[in-house]
């Protein structure tokens, strides 16, 4: 009985010596990344003609604040936030003060409004 009680418990990690485990780093003390510079980056165009295929999208509609949390962008009538896959695929990188900057299979490109 006593060991079928064992068996059941969970395991505990076992420690020896050495430094304490490692924190982990939160995202709230994580500096965000400088704003994007729109003119260094490809286009959905470009990235088409490098081979990349990026579904169709229209930003509708953009608002842009110095707090990331109040950033967000409607694209093909969707409303997203940074950090969030849009339904077409891309993901929302960040919300710029003229548009935003996505990215489709690790390439990052610049979504102007429209």
């Amino acid at each position: 009985v006593h060991e079928r009680a064992a068996a059941n418990e969970p395991a505990q990690p076992e420690r020896t010596g050495g430094s304490p485990p490692a924190k982990a780093t939160s995202a709230e003390t994580t500096p965000p990344p400088p704003p994007a510079d729109p003119a260094t980056l490809p286009d959905m165009a470009e990235l088409a003609a490098n081979g990349v295929q990026v579904p169709p999208l229209t930003l509708q509609l953009h608002v842009y604040s110095k707090d990331a949390s109040q950033r967000f962008v409607f694209i093909n009538g969707e409303r997203y936030q940074e950090g969030q896959r849009t339904a077409e695929g891309p993901i929302v990188v960040q919300v710029t003060p003229k548009g935003a900057v996505l990215s489709e299979q690790g390439r990052e490109f610049y979504l102007p409004v429209q």
